[in-house]
């Protein structure tokens, strides 16, 4: 296994091998590393929206239940409706 497969996250230049390339979760394009720091950036501020979006799901997932425990009374206690 090459030490491009061992890392977290594998990088290639542009001008690197086809075989490296393949492998590399990132490409620079034109060799140039001045593109990382704002695609670093980017990708963090895409975790973070991933994060609240998960967030917000669960929570409106998980109110709907906390209403029926937490309510004493049936929700269908009308006469017509049973």
């Amino acid at each position: 296994m090459g030490l491009i497969e061992l890392g977290i996250l594998s990088i290639a230049m542009q001008s690197g091998t086809p075989a490296t390339r393949g492998i590399a979760d990132i490409v620079l394009l034109g060799d140039a590393f001045s593109a990382l720091p704002e695609a670093f950036l980017e990708g963090q501020r895409i975790m973070n929206s991933m994060g609240d979006v998960l967030r917000l799901y669960l929570t409106h997932q998980k109110s709907p239940e906390s209403f029926l425990v937490f309510t004493s009374e049936p929700p269908c206690h009308h006469p017509h409706w049973r």
